[in-house]
């Protein structure tokens, strides 16, 4: 991942606007979000399926 500052320069050497590199930076923020929320949930749903007692049938 780009660091800010490199990514404020080719934003500039491209001519993209401010609004652009804000869209850029709330976009990239929200996928960090959604994959931590994933993990999370991958995580909780393993640690259900490990826990779960097998059901009886014997």
């Amino acid at each position: 991942m780009r660091t800010a500052l490199a990514l404020l320069k080719a934003s500039a050497q491209e001519g993209r606007t401010e609004a652009d590199v804000r869209r850029y930076a709330a976009s990239s923020f929200t996928a960090v979000q959604l994959a931590s929320v994933l993990g999370t949930a991958y995580s909780a749903s393993g640690h259900l399926a490990y826990n779960e007692e097998p059901s009886g049938g014997a």
